[in-house]
């Protein structure tokens, strides 16, 4: 007769332990794979969002920027000559913020022009009339 540790029934639990550690560990492994492939994924898309987030605040600073170059050079060439002309009107300026239409209000001595701009500041030209 067989002992124990010979027999066939007792190196069955050996097998079985065995595959069972073999299969946990393929399991753990692919387990890990995954995982690391969706990290590797997540890590991709949010520095691919990361991109174009930036791609676009610098698209939106340098439209700002152009922006601003320009109304500075509309108010450079269209209301600095006012002042270095020689007439008999006085001009006098002051900033005022306005928004989307131009409107001409006639007063007494004054005509206010509100030249309109998207919520921008520019200039308002103050015109002294004729009547002394």
């Amino acid at each position: 007769m067989y002992s124990w540790l010979r027999s066939p029934r007792g190196q069955l639990p050996d097998s079985y332990l065995a595959a069972t550690w073999q299969l946990f560990g393929s399991y753990l492994a692919s387990i890990w794979q995954l995982f690391g492939s969706y990290l590797a994924a997540i890590w991709q898309l949010f520095g691919g969002y990361l991109a174009a987030v930036w791609q676009l605040f610098g698209g939106y600073l340098a439209a700002v920027w152009q922006l601003s170059g320009s109304y500075l050079a509309a108010i450079w060439f269209d209301f600095i000559p006012v002042l270095f002309r020689t007439s008999s009107i006085s001009h006098e300026f002051y900033f005022v913020r306005v928004l989307f239409r131009t409107i001409s209000v006639p007063y007494e001595f004054y005509s206010v022009q509100f030249y309109s701009v998207q919520f921008y500041s520019v200039a308002v030209l103050l015109r002294a009339s004729s009547i002394p």
